[in-house]
């Protein structure tokens, strides 16, 4: 399970049966996290010290009776965060990198031979055909790929 710690800094009413709020939770970087602080986390923390990146703000929906600087876990299966990462960022690229080489392997194969010879104008070919599988592939990601929220917990997932 990935977790990150945050702190509630706003709830709205959704105004939904079953939905109760939207809560806007500030992520807050992993060195605030105890067995960060300890020395014996992921070292995500040193990372975090490193690049000094914004705190980053998230609007979840949320059942959970929270209160406005209330601290909360934010946490996603890993299994589901390496899926989302494939179909987000690896398909697209891999859709680059196929419709780049393309242009490569079409010669070739219509000609018979083991080998073609780079023709005028291949490059710019490859690089339209990779950016054109790449916009498709990112496009078909956004159609049926839906983005996997965190769920907010109450309590710590960490063991000490």
């Amino acid at each position: 399970m990935l977790t990150q710690a945050g702190i509630v800094v706003a709830l709205k009413d959704a105004g939904w049966e079953q939905l109760k709020y939207k809560a806007t939770i500030k992520v807050l970087p992993p060195s605030a996290c105890e067995l960060c602080s300890k020395g014996q986390g992921c070292g995500a923390g040193l990372f975090a010290r490193l690049l000094r990146m914004r705190p980053t703000e998230l609007i979840l929906p949320v059942t959970n009776e929270l209160k406005v600087g209330q601290r909360v876990w934010l946490a996603m299966d890993e299994r589901q965060a390496a899926k989302q990462a494939w179909f987000w960022y690896g398909l697209p690229i891999l859709g680059f990198v196929l419709g780049a080489s393309l242009p490569l392997w079409l010669p070739s194969m219509v000609s018979g031979s083991n080998f073609a010879m780079a023709q005028p104008g291949q490059d710019a070919l490859s690089l339209l055909s990779g950016t054109l599988l790449l916009i498709t592939c990112w496009a078909g990601t956004r159609l049926l790929q839906r983005p996997q929220l965190p769920r907010v917990l109450l309590n710590s997932p960490c063991r000490d």
